[in-house]
């Protein structure tokens, strides 16, 4: 478009021609009769100069410079918005991977730790209190991996997450379901 406005400011030359077939008569019966018509032609050239045009054309030049620019910072404003959410989601991607692996050595530790106040407790040194708090704090490591490995998935969506997170729920069903009535024990289901 800019092309085409610069270009009216430049002088054009145009050449035309045109054919006429013209009559004339009195008698509408004489109408079609050879004598009463003649034919004429005109061969022309027109230059056309743009004297008093500027200030239009200088406008309509500003707009389309300014359209192609605003044009340009879209575009500059979308591919960083692209970069910015490529960065955001390798930044989201690493912390679900971070978080799984912190998640998994929190299971470690409350399996650990819920192994120790259940030998602790079978000797009778331990309170059934503390080996039920040790119940509590795996089974919130348990759900915590859980979700973990659930977000994972849902960011790159390899199934060994969700296979994983999986065969943990059914060891935590396992543990907490009750096979004959439905729903859950609120410890596990050797106590």
């Amino acid at each position: 478009e800019m092309n085409a406005i610069r270009a009216e400011s430049k002088p054009s030359v145009n050449s035309y021609f045109r054919y006429y077939y013209n009559s004339q008569f009195n008698d509408p019966g004489k109408a079609f009769n050879g004598d009463y018509s003649y034919r004429s032609s005109t061969v022309g050239v027109t230059m056309t100069v743009p004297i008093l045009d500027g200030n239009r054309r200088k406008s309509r030049d500003n707009t389309a410079r300014l359209q192609l620019e605003q044009l340009k910072l879209q575009d500059n404003q979308k591919l960083d918005r692209a970069h910015m959410e490529q960065a955001s989601a390798a930044l989201t991607f690493g912390n679900n991977q971070e978080q799984v692996a912190i998640t998994r050595h929190n299971l470690a530790l409350a399996m650990d730790v819920f192994t120790a106040r259940g030998e602790l407790y079978a000797q009778g040194v331990s309170s059934l209190m503390e080996l039920l708090e040790g119940e509590k704090e795996l089974s919130n490591a348990d759900n915590l991996h859980i979700q973990a490995l659930i977000d994972l998935y849902e960011w790159d969506f390899d199934e060994r997450w969700i296979r994983e997170a999986l065969a943990l729920e059914a060891i935590v069903a396992d543990r907490f379901a009750d096979a004959e009535k439905g729903g859950w024990f609120t410890t596990a289901a050797d106590h």
